[in-house]
């Protein structure tokens, strides 16, 4: 069961949608086994009713709206794309959020890569890679949303006290298409789809720095904290997509080399970066499960557990000895619920003032694909309009022992190794035959000699 729309923007929509779907039931589009795909203008064109006039040129329209979609005799599922400020600024989708809904399965949805196949004016047409069509009579596209990548011309970063990057802008699609093979060829009808929009959104981690004398892990757990378009009772489940790449940050007071800067200065490169290849991942997250990280270590055992799903008040209180950094906590209290999708290993080395080396992941492109939540007893499951984005560290949670337990500690290796180790290589070299003059010699450090 979903939430039906009832504002009259949403029944505008929809009657637009209906008018534009009675005219212009069958649009026709190619791809032949040597890759030639026919045009954008060519397909809608054979639509009945498509005027390109109703479609003006916007130059400050920087949307993505998808008009129609279209499958094809091999297989591919092709979208086409209205772009009102193409002539001015041109534009291109990245992916489209899509879910094959099954009678008697929950809905899945996945962000498909798009691939720009033709364009013409403010027409574009993309083929939807890696989706594979659904069999049988009459097949149903669910389509939430549509991405770009960030423009710093003409778009805006987050309103936030910490540091946030959009790595992708999302605009909304929210259309269910059915798509129907009949004598004359497929016919495509389209009606409102309901999802949930995202309002408010802050990405980051706290990082758990433990002493490394006690030699064990240290970690990042990453977070998305947001709130959401609609009031609900209970959020039980959500889908997050996120890329995560390994990282080496080195710094050097010496410096990597120089930077010329044109202007007769040169600039000393102090930090060095080493990245890995961006790893795509997905959590499949749920209210009574919990993220864990096992940061035990040669000395101690030690296993971090956080609730996967909290609202954003069990989620500071559950974490009273973390100090979060200056701004997180206003950017907090603009959420109502955090998602805890991913740990991942922190290690600093080589430190002596002068140089350190880190070891961490890097976790952009963070989304939310799915919601799962009740309202009034009843379960729903949407897809979410949610944008890509990235944050830094917004909080750290460190173990300061006290001096005298670092005292203790040094006292017990001392003692260890004149009364433990030194004794047992005595015996040692005496099983080996090592010459007596050199037992002697250690004698003297691990005990009187008999």
């Amino acid at each position: 069961m979903k939430y039906i729309k009832t504002g009259i923007f949403e029944i505008v929509v929809a009657l637009l949608l209906a008018i534009f779907t009675a005219f212009s039931p069958v649009i026709r589009t190619s791809a032949d086994g040597a890759g030639e795909i026919s045009g954008v203008m060519e397909d809608l064109q054979s639509a009945e009713n498509f005027d390109a006039w109703d479609y003006p040129s916007i130059a400050d329209d920087y949307s993505l709206q998808v008009i129609q979609i279209a499958e094809s005799a091999q297989g591919r599922l092709f979208v086409y794309v209205y772009q009102p400020s193409h002539w001015t600024k041109d534009l291109q989708a990245t992916t489209l959020r899509v879910g094959l809904p099954q009678v008697g399965v929950e809905t899945t949805y996945k962000d498909y890569t798009l691939k720009l196949t033709s364009t013409a004016g403010v027409f574009d047409k993309y083929e939807v890679t890696g989706l594979e069509l659904p069999t049988g009579a009459a097949r149903y596209y669910e389509l939430v949303a549509i991405h770009r990548a960030f423009d710093g011309s003409i778009d805006d970063e987050p309103e936030t006290e910490t540091e946030q990057e959009t790595q992708e802008v999302v605009y909304e699609v929210a259309q269910t298409w059915r798509a129907e093979t009949t004598e004359s060829g497929v016919k495509y009808a389209v009606s409102v789809l309901d999802v949930i929009e995202v309002t408010a959104k802050v990405v980051g981690y706290i990082r758990y720095d433990q002493p490394s004398i006690w030699f064990d892990k240290s970690c990042d757990s990453h977070f998305v904290a947001f709130s959401i378009d609609r009031k609900i009772d209970n959020l039980t489940s959500a889908s997050v997509d996120y890329t995560a790449t390994a990282t080496k940050e080195e710094y050097s007071a010496a410096g990597f080399g120089a930077v010329d800067m044109g202007d007769g200065t040169t600039l000393i490169k102090n930090y060095r970066y080493t990245y890995g290849e961006p790893q795509k991942k997905r959590a499949e997250l749920s209210a009574d499960k919990k993220l864990t990280f096992d940061g035990s270590g040669f000395l101690v055992s030690k296993n971090y557990e956080w609730k996967e799903i909290s609202t954003t008040d069990e989620f500071i209180k559950s974490d009273e000895t973390v100090k979060f950094t200056t701004g997180a906590a206003a950017d907090l209290s603009n959420t109502d619920y955090v998602l805890r999708f991913h740990a991942s290993e922190y290690d600093i080395y080589g430190v002596n003032g002068a140089t350190w080396t880190k070891e961490y992941e890097k976790v952009e492109n963070v989304t939310i694909l799915r919601l799962g939540f009740d309202v009034d007893g009843v379960a729903y499951n949407l897809g979410v309009v949610d944008n890509k984005q990235s944050g830094g560290q917004l909080g750290e949670d460190k173990e300061n022992m006290a001096w005298w337990v670092y005292v203790l500690i040094c006292a017990a290796i001392v003692f260890a190794f004149f009364f433990i180790v030194l004794p047992l290589l005595k015996v040692l070299f005496k099983i080996l035959f090592v010459p007596a003059d050199i037992v002697d010699f250690f004698a003297g450090f691990g005990g009187r000699r008999k």
